[in-house]
């Protein structure tokens, strides 16, 4: 299977269709989505960075253990030297996230998540979270055309993690922006070394935030 998706990847190009990662893709990603799809199961996005379209070369992908998720590298593999050894706080705290590993570590971290993100759990949490998109929905001027992506559904998981994590609501525009740092680094193929810096700075400030929370908030996901 492999040599067979060597070969597609090789051959898929997207054509007149919005580049993966630029404002207009994510103005409407669907059009790019179909023509990757159409030119083959594996297509190459740029230098190293190849796109699955397919959800069975998908599932085997991720269980083949010749595969890696230590990829916390390849956001910075376009910098050079100097710039990457500027970005320390960045590659120490990436190194450590769950995305990035591979088991037995990651199998021990996403059973601790799976308990506390249990239907039961997220029962309990149901009420608030609906509390929280009705305050939010309050807020749109009604018969005003909006931008719901901007207006709802960028804000909304944010005060969602800010509300579990016992965040106050007053530093909620904090919370807001250290997430579209983040968001901005990693949807950006390749990301500009500013977003690097800017993502680096978000991880800095949301660390020191977090260092006074009382214990007792902190693990709030696994005690509910």
């Amino acid at each position: 299977m492999t040599r067979r998706l060597e070969r597609s990847a090789a051959a898929a190009q997207p054509g007149s269709v919005p580049t993966v990662g630029s404002p207009e893709f994510f103005e409407d990603p669907y059009p790019t989505y179909r023509a990757l799809r159409e030119r083959g199961s594996m297509t190459r996005l740029g230098p190293g960075v190849l796109a699955c379209t397919r959800y069975t070369h998908c599932l085997s992908l991720l269980r083949d253990p010749r595969l890696s998720a230590r990829r916390f590298m390849r956001p910075l593999s376009h910098y050079t030297a100097e710039q990457q050894s500027r970005l320390s706080t960045w590659l120490r705290v990436a190194s450590i996230q769950v995305i990035f590993m591979d088991p037995p570590q990651h199998a021990r971290l996403r059973s601790f998540l799976t308990r506390a993100l249990a239907p039961e759990a997220i029962e309990r949490l149901k009420s608030g979270i609906e509390a929280l998109l009705s305050e939010l929905l309050d807020t749109i001027p009604r018969g005003e055309a909006v931008d719901f992506i901007d207006t709802v559904a960028r804000r909304f998981p944010a005060l969602v993690i800010g509300e579990v994590l016992a965040i106050p609501r007053g530093d909620g525009e904090r919370l807001f922006h250290w997430c579209d740092a983040f968001m901005d680094f990693f949807t950006a193929v390749p990301a500009p070394f500013e977003l690097a810096l800017e993502a680096q700075q978000a991880v800095i400030e949301l660390i020191e935030y977090a260092k006074p929370l009382e214990p007792a908030h902190t693990p709030a996901l696994a005690t509910t």
